[in-house]
């Protein structure tokens, strides 16, 4: 048995940077808790919903390390149960552990008792106090570090909570395992890409800014022009207390913009007006709110555009199935004006606002709004959407996600066209957001200025405009479109088109996922690699490049190998450091292709066979390609594979490809080899 805590470790947030590049991810020996199996009680904030329920608690923090009150997180149904609160959550893989972790994202301090549960329902306490004292830190991350590795597989976790010790509301993120001592630290996932992409954040002068609130930006596609809103402001139509359209241009000698001017009428009146987009290169403007001809403005979306000079009054949208349960709402339009963003509260949202989706209609009407899935929607509040002109760049504020503040700014890029599958969501970043309020990016179609609201320089009081200046073109790569790459998969021997999963990569990083026999890319100048994946076959990889000379369309055509029974594969870019067992980082394409094999047939087992060249002591050859397929085989377990998959088998320089002497020839011979052991397809 395991008693005691050796450390607990407060960690407020970690920022890790390598070759220049803001990156921020969880090591994979960290596993988060994926099953809900019995709770004391949950708040019931909405039946509809699932916010502040037990489920919050599974996966990685949401809330950490900015801590904080959050429908993001699991809260008991009572601040101060005399009984006491559990949680208990399951775990997909069973392994030994020598760490247990607990995101306490608001009030911490209450957990008095964590259990740990084996695979015959065993009980392991590891962490128990009689005394529960209130932590002086809004949040923390409880790390539990064992003195060893665990004898026996965790397949659960229950954390027991004297909730009446500890006033308020008790939070719990998230619950993780690892089998390092190194302390389990709650990190904000990151966009480096784009980071490196901001030159320059502006706090706007005062021609722009001013004591009043400044909120809704959106600049024109061509980028010359800048509509927001102001909240209260004297010079607002009828009185101050509303908000008003106001304009500003961008003077072609200087740069500068212009000293901003109401709008006036008809998109200016007595209510809340404000601009959601600026579709077809700016000739119309897509409004929040109904207009009716001297009365009150009822919610929805409407339409003007530039006519003769002028705007032209605005014209209700019509949305089939369109209600919004908010008081509140943002909308956005691609800038071909076909696709509406909307961030409502509809049936099926996971909780306050969320993003949907509706598409325009032949006869001028829209879809149903569409959820745009959990990918992208928290059970706390998604808002201010923006589809950049790739059509597939999401930027949006969201209070649901690991960040810096109240609200941050985040993006995701579609993967396909269902618009039901996303990208994690990546934090903009530390010099975008801050810890207050940050939401209404919006930027001009060749991505070299974008705007935001936040309420960083305002103390607290008022919002206030930011301008990024970007190097241009968008952290996705499907920002212009230079081609379509037609993708075929064959049986290497019959040619029959077969059913694969493909992955398309650039610069390492996922952008894509897509099934089929035949699938469609639509790319931009740039290298990518695909990752091709059959059942009952060998999968691979490809580069290739886009160019502004390639043709319009490409075809692409991929032989993969049957599976069979003995078979054996060189994996070619499997190398390791001269005379030790140190895999190179060009190793892990082969690698993470085998791994893929092994999970699309369950059944097949391996042998791993490790040969050296010829030259130097037979003996010492021998140990060290035991050693090099030991250390293949360890991280093939590391990343899934069960150990009983895997044997091994060395042959030092006892089985050379070729009996050259040059380097080359001795390099063939350093190799990794694979044989397949069994097969579980006919």
């Amino acid at each position: 048995m395991y008693f005691q805590l050796l450390r607990i470790l407060t960690i407020s947030f970690i920022i890790l940077f390598h070759a220049g590049s803001i990156v921020a991810q969880y090591p994979a020996n960290i596993k988060w808790a994926d099953a809900l199996l019995g709770i004391s009680s949950e708040q019931v904030v909405s039946f509809r919903t699932k916010q502040s329920k037990g489920v919050q608690a599974l996966g990685i923090p949401n809330v950490l390390p900015c801590a904080g009150p959050s429908y993001c997180a699991w809260s008991p149904a009572s601040q101060n149960n005399p009984k006491g609160e559990w949680i208990k959550v399951g775990f997909e893989e069973a392994r030994s552990i020598r760490q247990v972790a607990v995101a306490e994202s608001f009030n911490p301090g209450s957990i008095q008792r964590i259990v740990l549960y084996d695979e015959e329902g065993e009980k392991h306490t590891v962490y128990e106090i009689f005394k529960i004292n209130p932590v002086a830190q809004k949040g923390r991350m409880l790390n539990v570090i064992l003195e060893e590795m665990t004898p026996y597989k965790v397949v659960a976790v229950e954390v027991i909570m004297n909730t009446s010790a500890v006033k308020g509301w008790n939070h719990i993120d998230a619950i993780g395992t690892s089998d390092m001592v190194e302390p389990i630290e709650a990190l904000i996932h990151l966009d480096y890409d784009e980071d490196r992409k901001i030159n320059k954040v502006t706090h706007m002068d005062a021609a722009i800014n001013t004591p009043y609130d400044e909120v809704f930006p959106v600049v024109s596609p061509d980028g010359n022009t800048l509509y927001f809103t102001r909240k209260d402001h004297p010079e607002n139509i009828g009185t101050a207390h509303n908000d008003d359209i106001w304009v500003s241009r961008k003077m072609e000698e200087t740069g500068w913009w212009s000293s901003p001017v109401n709008m006036g009428s008809p998109l200016n009146d007595y209510n809340h007006n404000y601009v959601c987009a600026a579709p077809n290169e700016g000739n119309t403007l897509l409004l929040g709110n109904q207009y009716h001809r001297g009365q009150e403005a009822t919610s929805g979306i409407s339409i003007s555009h530039f006519l003769e000079g002028k705007w032209s009054y605005p014209e209700a949208l019509k949305i089939d199935g369109y209600h919004n349960h908010s008081s509140f709402s943002e909308y956005s339009m691609s800038i071909d004006g076909n696709v509406m963003l909307m961030a409502i509260e509809a049936n099926d949202s996971h909780g306050d606002r969320d993003l949907y989706v509706s598409f325009r209609q032949d006869n001028n009407t829209w879809t149903t709004p569409m959820n745009l899935g959990a990918e992208i929607n928290s059970a706390s509040t998604e808002l201010t959407p923006f589809l950049a002109a790739d059509g597939r760049s999401l930027f949006f504020a969201s209070m649901g996600y690991s960040g810096f503040g109240l609200a941050d700014l985040y993006m995701s890029y579609r993967l396909d066209d269902s618009w039901q599958h996303w990208s994690s969501p990546v934090n903009l970043g530390p010099r975008v957001n801050s810890a207050d309020w940050e939401s209404g990016y919006t930027m001009d179609k060749e991505g070299k200025q974008a705007f935001f609201v936040s309420y960083k320089s305002g103390n607290h009081q008022h919002a206030d405009l930011f301008q990024i200046d970007r190097e241009g073109l968008l952290g996705s790569q499907w920002y212009k479109v230079k081609m379509d790459k037609i993708i075929l998969v064959k049986d290497q021997y019959t040619g029959e088109l077969l059913s694969s999963r493909m992955q398309l990569k650039q610069d390492t990083t996922l952008i894509n996922v897509l099934e089929g026999a035949a699938m469609t890319l639509h790319l931009a100048e740039g290298i990518y690699e695909v990752v091709l994946q059959a059942k009952g076959y060998w999968g691979t990889s490809r580069m290739f490049r886009v160019t502004e000379q390639d043709a319009a369309t490409d075809t692409l055509e991929v032989l993969l190998q049957p599976l069979e029974e003995g078979m054996l594969v060189n994996l070619k870019s499997v190398l390791f450091e001269r005379t030790k067992a140190t895999l190179l980082p060009s190793s892990y394409r082969d690698l993470h292709n085998l791994i893929g094999v092994l999970s699309m047939n369950e059944n097949i087992k391996i042998l791993l066979e490790g040969h050296t060249d010829t030259e130097g002591n037979p003996r010492a050859n021998l140990y060290l390609s035991r050693k090099r397929v030991e250390m293949v085989k360890r991280y093939l377990i590391k990343n899934g594979v069960e150990e009983e998959r895997i044997d091994v088998k060395a042959f030092g320089g006892q089985r050379p490809l070729t009996s050259g002497r040059s380097e080359q020839d001795k390099q063939k011979n350093r190799r990794v080899e694979v044989r397949l052991l069994g097969n579980d397809t006919p």
